[in-house]
């Protein structure tokens, strides 16, 4: 639906919901899209602001410049619902590699985080944010 520029990179968003409602972002897998959440989307919007994003890379997000990381994805999580979530932490829902996105942000920007919803998620440890010296 919308294409923003978070972090100088564009990232095709699919916005549901009412404005004023609580934040969901909804995080698809690997060789996904948005439309992953399609068939939860009509019930999950009467409740939330759903935000179902494209990573870079997929369905209608362009390529990043930059090689993707869990972590780099789980940074542009965290400035999607900063930017959408008005203070509020979010529900957040991840899919497969998604999931790992997800419990990334949730143990590096907790307090973005109000519930988080794992559906299959990816197996692999959970990068650090920053490489110890």
């Amino acid at each position: 639906m919308t294409m923003y520029t978070i972090d100088d990179q564009q990232i095709y968003v699919e916005e549901h919901g009412p404005a004023a409602a609580p934040l969901a972002v909804l995080i698809h897998g690997w060789s996904s899209s948005s439309f992953t959440w399609a068939p939860l989307l009509p019930d999950l919007s009467r409740r939330y602001r759903c935000i179902a994003i494209d990573l870079p890379g997929f369905g209608q997000s362009p390529d990043p410049e930059r090689k993707p990381t869990i972590v780099w994805y789980a940074k542009l999580v965290a400035d999607i619902i900063t930017r959408f979530g008005h203070e509020r932490p979010a529900l957040v829902l991840g899919h497969s590699m998604g999931g790992q996105i997800a419990a990334t942000l949730a143990l590096h920007y907790p307090a973005l985080v109000e519930q988080l919803v794992l559906l299959n998620p990816a197996r692999g440890l959970v990068e650090p944010m920053f490489a110890s010296a």
